[in-house]
């Protein structure tokens, strides 16, 4: 397993400090860090090797191999595993905060930054493990053609982006 480093994060970071708002940053690194860290972990527990971690600005991406071959059970359990990871740092947070170890202002964002992230992974679009999940519930699980679930996938984008914008039709 390989782990890069993006020449930009180097950058990113150093600015950030200059500057002296790198907390709320370290915070959505450290949120998006976990997630992916939790895929890999699984993985690994599944025996499905993990290609790389690169780490960016704002978190990293594990490429892990080609695991279409596995169980659908494996699947799931590796694409569910980020998600999860979400319910393992609110816990953690409240213990934080239960020990007084972060402040009130720190807590309440690092919550709202974590159940945020975990509420868009879910969406059923494509790359996000939400678009995962149903791909492999619907495809692989219910024979389903994957065209369809892609469709399925733009018309999300579509709608949520119609209420993001407030358009009406």
């Amino acid at each position: 397993m390989k782990i890069k480093i993006n020449f930009l994060s180097y950058a990113w970071w150093l600015i950030l400090y200059i500057l002296c708002i790198y907390k709320p940053f370290l915070i959505i690194f450290i949120i998006i860090s976990v997630h992916e860290l939790s895929h890999c972990i699984c993985a690994l527990l599944l025996n499905i090797k993990v290609r790389s971690i690169t780490i960016y600005p704002t978190g990293c991406i594990a490429q892990l191999e080609d695991f279409s071959d596995f169980k659908i059970r494996d699947k799931l359990l590796v694409y569910c595993a980020g998600p999860f990871s979400h319910i393992i740092i609110a816990v953690a947070l409240l213990l934080l905060f239960k020990l007084k170890c972060i402040s009130v202002i720190s807590f309440e964002y690092s919550m709202m930054m974590n159940i945020n992230y975990l509420v868009f992974n879910l969406l059923p679009i494509y790359p996000l493990d939400g678009f995962n999940i149903v791909k492999i519930i619907l495809c692989e699980g219910l024979k389903l053609n994957s065209i369809l679930v892609y469709m399925c996938s733009l018309i999300n984008v579509f709608i949520i982006f119609m209420m993001f914008f407030e358009f009406s039709y």
